[in-house]
């Protein structure tokens, strides 16, 4: 009897660690999860004779139904949290929500403290000597957490996968990004211009541009509303919307303003819309002509004198009738100094919570009012960095200077 016992425990110890040899082969071998879930199954109801049960994983943050065998109704678990305070194997009566049918244990696989799957085993018919739960449990309980730490593994390594493509097509539309946006320097005999632009991610909606002709220049800054890829897209297609009016037309600036505030309603019906501000200088005349179109009013030094370019418009897209648009100007004279700029660097906050605002810009304009353009917005930059502290960057930001000689 001894003798006999004995070949018979060997003979269970043997199919066990021939079924975690399985098991194991199985996720080396980068299984699918139906498939393992299927092999899982049968081990649980096929090799082992258990009658019922549910068992659940948890992604993220949302409860999913692995496999079940053997119950009436359709589960599902909205007392979690209920669960969630169980650390290990719990014997008892346990229902869960849907199901007729009342379980007898059930095992919560834990790892790095964090719950990733609830297995519930219960069985129907009784039997003859042990319950082959109880007989198996620890052997189901050392199952049942390499399977569920293996489905977790392969999902975050499939999420790692389409994190990594997403990240590829980002840098991808970032370089085209940069591509559309023209060297941010400038230089001939009558002005001299430095421009930046950070995107908050690697894509932003943020914007400057400029336009060399024999006689004049005409730049612009602008911002859509939003982030990310979709405020890019957007930008992109504004911009090629102006570079075709500016090459193929002869448009004074508030007919140009007119016709892209039709093409941005038509395109965004209502959900975005673009704080344009745009310049004309004539090399000849000196004289600046401008719309500004909601944005941030551009900051010209004149004799230590700050002056706002706030004429215009209301922004591009924001009203169905755009209102009367008035067109700016003024003489322009020499060792004036034109600053644009978006609002991701007014409202760069600091540790404190305080806003970066207008007046630190002008302080820096004025201090450095005989400086290239190039030396005034490296100021800036260090001045918002130095601002922030370790705050992170909230928001896209854009920067042209012009220095008139």
């Amino acid at each position: 009897m001894k003798a006999s016992r004995l070949a018979k425990n060997l003979e269970l110890c043997s199919f066990k660690i021939q079924r975690i040899k399985e098991i194991s082969e199985a996720i080396n071998d980068n299984l699918e999860t139906h498939k393992l879930l299927a092999l899982f199954r049968v081990f649980l109801n096929k090799r082992l004779e258990i009658g019922q049960f549910v068992f659940y994983s948890c992604a993220n943050k949302e409860w999913e139904l692995l496999s079940e065998y053997g119950i009436e109704g359709s589960p599902n678990l909205e007392n979690f949290k209920y669960y969630k305070k169980f650390k290990d194997v719990q014997v008892g009566e346990f229902h869960v929500p849907g199901v007729k049918d009342t379980f007898e244990i059930f095992i919560p696989v834990y790892h790095h403290n964090k719950l990733l799957s609830l297995l519930f085993l219960g069985d129907p018919v009784e039997k003859m000597g042990i319950s082959p739960i109880i007989k198996h449990l620890n052997f189901i309980q050392s199952l049942t957490n390499l399977v569920a730490v293996a489905i977790v593994n392969k999902r975050l390594h499939l999420e790692e996968i389409e994190k990594e493509r997403l990240n590829r097509e980002l840098e991808l539309a970032a370089d085209m990004q940069k591509s559309l946006i023209p060297d941010g320097h400038f230089s001939n005999k009558r002005i001299k211009l430095d421009a930046f632009y950070q995107p908050h991610n690697l894509i932003g909606g943020d914007y400057y541009d400029y336009f060399i002709e024999e006689s004049r220049i005409v730049f612009c800054m602008a911002d859509v509303s939003g982030k990310g890829i979709s405020a890019a897209i957007f930008m992109s297609n504004f911009q090629a919307k102006l570079h075709s009016l500016l090459k193929n037309t002869d448009l004074r600036l508030p007919e140009l303003i007119k016709i892209l505030h039709t093409e941005i309603d038509q395109i965004s019906k209502g959900d975005r819309f673009i704080t344009l501000f745009i310049a004309e200088y004539n090399f000849d005349t000196h004289m600046l002509e401008y719309v500004n179109a909601g944005h941030n009013p551009p900051l010209c030094l004149h004799n230590n004198q700050i002056k706002l370019l706030d004429r215009g418009t209301t922004g591009l897209g924001m009203v169905q009738e755009l209102p009367t648009v008035v067109l700016g100007s003024q003489v322009v004279h020499k060792d004036d100094v034109l600053m644009c700029y978006t609002d991701g660097i007014t409202e760069t906050q600091s540790e404190s919570g305080a806003w970066y605002g207008e007046e630190r810009l002008i302080e820096i304009l004025k201090k450095n009012k005989c400086s290239s353009p190039k030396k005034i917005n490296t100021e800036v930059l260090k001045s918002t960095n130095l601002f922030k502290g370790k705050m992170a960057d909230h928001d896209d930001f854009a920067l042209l200077t012009i220095c008139f000689k």
